[in-house]
């Protein structure tokens, strides 16, 4: 019961954020959520979240949190210009086996909160 109550709240701020994401002056990603799907243990864990800045100033991505220590973030740290692209890369350790749900929260020079979410399962074959 109560993870049937975590994927609809999930689901709920996930929406809400891409109603946001369309009205937002600032980092828009093309994609908030990345699914991984099936995959073996130990392959690569890598994802890329890509965005652009919609804003008519330089954004700074200021911090960027992750849910667990299972999941590493790479992000750029220069100032990205009004209209210029980028990305952030995520790795999720895949020596971990089972399903997951991970969220990844960036903050913005602009005021901005992003919630990006990675999931899949990781088999043990």
């Amino acid at each position: 019961m109560k993870s049937k109550l975590f994927m609809y709240v999930l689901a709920c701020v996930i929406g809400a954020s891409l109603v946001a994401q369309e009205n937002v002056k600032g980092l828009v990603f093309e994609s908030l959520i990345y699914d991984y799907g099936k995959m073996k243990k130990n392959a690569d864990g890598k994802c890329v979240f890509k965005f652009t800045n919609k804003s008519a100033a330089p954004i700074v991505i200021t911090n960027v949190k992750t849910s667990c220590g299972c999941t590493s973030p790479r992000w750029p740290k220069k100032p990205i210009l009004p209209a210029a692209s980028n990305q952030i890369v995520i790795k999720y350790n895949t020596k971990l086996v089972g399903p997951f749900t991970k969220t990844i929260t960036i903050s913005t020079s602009a005021g901005q909160s992003i919630l990006l979410t990675i999931k899949g399962e990781v088999s043990k074959e």
